[in-house]
């Protein structure tokens, strides 16, 4: 719950996350005695995979907490999860898992065997040969599954998903 900001500590010169309470919240109090348990029991720990923190503060009515910076993967992949789950459940949530890597693809490397295979769980199955066919041309190194693993059994009767075991000189699979 809140709002977390990339902040500079001027005393020190380091970055520190800023975590606040969203706005609408201030003025519940059950909301600001939730925020400052959870920046409690965030102080307590000590582990590596949790941030420490600085201190818990007040600034003009908005309740902060300063924590250590850490940076790391965005929560985009969870955030398109959850968009794709609610507006079209399962499939929907790997088919927008699949897009945000697709376009990522553009400016990162990001498996196009990993893309191929949300697109063919999600039943899209010519996005997901259009990015086997790349992961095929990049030699990814998975291919040689394409020939057993049954997640690809909604694509064995394409003539493209025979033409690729063709291609890997893999035996042909007929549609079951």
């Amino acid at each position: 719950m809140g709002v977390v900001y990339k902040a500079e500590e001027a005393k020190l010169e380091r970055n520190i996350a800023l975590k606040f309470l969203p706005p609408e919240l201030t003025e519940d109090s059950e909301a600001r005695e939730r925020f400052v348990r959870e920046a409690k029991a965030a102080a307590a720990l000590s582990h590596n995979h949790i941030c420490t923190v600085f201190e818990i503060g007040e600034e003009e009515n908005q309740l902060f907490i300063a924590m250590e910076c850490i940076d790391g993967e965005s929560l985009e992949a969870g955030e398109a999860l959850a968009r794709g789950f609610k507006e079209d459940g399962y499939r929907g949530a790997l088919q927008s898992v699949a897009e945000m890597l697709a376009a990522r693809s553009k400016t990162t490397y990001v498996s196009s065997w990993q893309i191929g295979t949300l697109y063919t769980r999600a039943g899209k199955n010519d996005e997901a040969l259009d990015w086997l066919e790349k992961a095929y041309q990049a030699h990814d190194q998975n291919m040689p599954y394409l020939g057993v693993d049954p997640i690809f059994d909604i694509l064995r009767d394409d003539p493209r998903y025979q033409d690729l075991l063709r291609r890997m000189k893999l035996p042909p699979v007929f549609p079951r």
